[in-house]
């Protein structure tokens, strides 16, 4: 809400609708309940008549470490629902906006001490739309603080879709550390992540899931020593049968 409050305040957003208000491309909607259970046939902006190329999910990120924190990720589940969508089954993740996003919260950064980062794919809502969370973490200060608030609104609102390669990413800890470093190196587009903990759940269905959600998906940028000898052998079965390519780092 104070990302919506800030964007309102900040930019040219025009009031088309109830709650739906419109600025250079984008189309600012304020949902009822809770963002990670979200029912896409109930909102006006994905069934009215505009076209409608994805979804941005403005939200804040709490952590049990208090660590501050700006991060993106796209959604659904490997495991179970316990926070919306549905057990094993993920969205139509949104690369080049994404991974676009993340570098231009780089490139504003500001001098406060805070993390820029990618999250591994581990909640809902499930969408067919492609989509992805932008956070702010950790705690109150970070989430009314006007620098940081200005910083990943002008991030979503200036950024072009990034023109490289899309890839999803797998291994590593819950914030995808080397991966993150990687993509922040090169110009490839990063759509789904699956961390180590969720590669616990991972068969060559679902993995296969997690190319197929990530729209014209290239390959694989794996963490290989972040994940385990059962996980290598599964993204080794897929991508030497699908013939994408796998980047090892």
């Amino acid at each position: 809400m104070e990302m919506f409050r800030f964007l309102l305040d900040n930019y040219d957003f025009k009031k088309v609708a109830d709650n739906i208000y419109r600025y250079n491309g984008f189309l600012l909607e304020k949902i009822p309940g809770r963002h990670l259970y979200f029912d896409p046939a109930q909102s006006a902006c994905l069934n009215g008549e505009d076209r409608i190329d994805g979804v941005v999910f403005l939200s804040k990120h709490s952590s049990e470490a208090k660590i501050k924190s700006l991060t993106v990720h796209p959604t659904g589940n490997f495991g179970d629902a316990a926070l919306g969508g549905k057990e094993r089954n993920l969205s139509v993740s949104y690369p080049p906006l994404m991974t676009q996003v993340l570098r231009r919260l780089w490139e504003f950064h500001s001098e406060q001490e805070i993390n820029i980062t990618f999250e591994a794919t581990h909640h809902g809502p499930l969408l067919l739309t492609p989509n992805f969370f932008l956070e702010i973490g950790t705690t109150p200060m970070e989430w009314e603080n006007r620098e940081i608030l200005e910083m990943v609104c002008s991030s979503l609102i200036t950024a072009k879709p990034g023109k490289g390669r899309n890839f999803i990413g797998i291994g590593g800890g819950h914030y995808m550390p080397k991966i993150t470093d990687y993509v922040l190196g090169s110009d490839i587009n990063i759509g789904h992540m699956i961390s180590k903990h969720a590669a616990a759940f991972l068969d060559e269905e679902l993995f296969t899931q997690a190319l197929e959600k990530t729209p014209q998906c290239s390959g694989v940028v794996a963490d290989w020593k972040g994940i385990k000898s059962a996980t290598r052998e599964i993204v080794k079965a897929v991508t030497d049968k699908t013939g994408i390519e796998l980047i090892k780092i």
